[in-house]
């Protein structure tokens, strides 16, 4: 029986007795009132968490543990009905891929991780999909579980999200954090549109890991006056077909062990080498997809990004459509790291550039591998 009944029922039983004794009344009735209004449930105190890239806001419990580094923002709460915690990490997180990407990234992190994954799906959130990957993993011989998820908004920045807790009480913790979730509303108010993968990114849209980025604009989409063709040449294979790599003649070139279709370029002085893998959309994603994702796989080797420049797509000496993004910043067990991701279309051709040196003082031969990459060129055999 709640509290509030209760005390109307005494009052009821215990009015007419006392209705001309009414001191009596004041002096029963009254603590039987207090006693009620304090005891009824209260909402939980909440406090207000805004993530400023996405402009993104929710409530939680004041009760929850926040920790916040330069990184991210981590809460641990107490899981109902259970002495065990869970905690959810939330980021922001710079991505322009598409949904697809996103998860076949997703899936293989999991799988580097030597993790589980369970499944993939998606939900809506604010009129806009949340994609979600849950993946288990042992620790000391106890199962947990693990939800991350990314809200696929309209900014270059996405909300990103990670539940974790023991598996035999996740879904209690995943229903807790549902609740806060309920909460979550744009700052300006209203309601988000989906991201377009296909728009150019704003120069206001800054790297999700701190510091500064610069977006480089093509000055002009129209080809060379005349194509320059590199001297030195490598037979690759892709998409079933033999093609001619070509490259400058001052650059060698030896098989890499990242598969048959990828290759190390060096140079004397230039450490280490350059990797380039080949590839064809016959049998593999589109370049935009394919570069998004290699993208997305050197981000995460950062534990902080000082500066990021992206060159959007743009004719190449040798006649392909060649773009870059350069990243530094910290790794989690080095002070310094900067990492090249380039690609290079033509036709139903491309390849796939990556450069990462965790020495300063190899940065001074950025320009020189940019320069080999103004070269490279996919041709087809005769």
């Amino acid at each position: 029986m709640s509290p509030v009944l209760c005390a109307g029922l005494c009052f009821a039983f215990l009015g007419p007795k006392l209705h001309r004794q009414p001191s009596r009344i004041n002096k029963m009735f009254t603590p039987l009132v207090a006693l009620a209004l304090l005891t009824v449930p209260q909402e939980p105190e909440t406090v207000v968490f805004n993530q400023k890239q996405t402009s993104l806001l929710f409530s939680y419990p004041k009760a929850w543990k926040a920790t916040t580094n330069k990184l991210n923002t981590k809460f641990e709460f107490p899981i109902s009905d259970s002495d065990q915690t869970a905690t959810v990490e939330i980021w922001p997180a710079e991505f322009s891929g598409t949904k697809e990407v996103w998860e076949t990234t997703q899936s293989t992190i999991v799988t580097q991780l030597k993790q589980t994954l369970v499944k993939q799906w998606q939900e809506e959130i604010l009129t806009v999909p949340m994609l979600i990957t849950r993946s288990t993993n042992l620790t000391d011989e106890v199962a947990y579980t693990t939800d991350s998820a990314m809200i696929y908004g309209p900014s270059f920045w996405k909300f990103l999200y990670r539940l974790k807790a023991r598996s035999d009480v996740f879904d209690r913790a995943d229903y807790q954090w549902r609740l806060v979730l309920q909460s979550l509303r744009p700052e300006a108010g209203g309601s988000l549109t989906p991201f377009d993968p296909n728009r150019k990114p704003l120069n206001s849209e800054k790297s999700r890991r701190g510091g500064s980025t610069t977006i480089l604009s093509p000055t002009s989409n129209a080809k060379p006056a005349k194509i320059v063709l590199g001297e030195g040449t490598q037979t690759v294979t892709a998409g079933g077909k033999e093609l001619i790599l070509r490259f400058p003649k001052d650059w060698t070139v030896k098989s890499s062990s990242e598969g048959e279709s990828s290759w190390v370029f060096s140079r004397p002085g230039v450490q280490p080498g350059i990797v380039v893998t080949v590839q064809s959309i016959v049998d593999s994603p589109n370049a935009s997809r394919a570069f998004a994702r290699k993208g997305a796989l050197s981000l995460d080797l950062f534990s902080k990004v000082v500066a990021r420049t992206e060159s959007l797509p743009t004719p190449s000496k040798s006649g392909m459509q060649v773009a870059h993004l350069f990243r530094s910043g910290e790794a989690a067990q080095q002070p310094f790291l900067a990492t090249l991701d380039s690609v290079g279309s033509l036709g139903d051709y491309y390849w796939l550039a990556h450069w990462r040196v965790t020495d300063k003082s190899e940065l001074k031969h950025l320009e020189s591998i940019k320069d080999l990459l103004q070269i490279l060129r996919i041709e087809a055999t005769k």
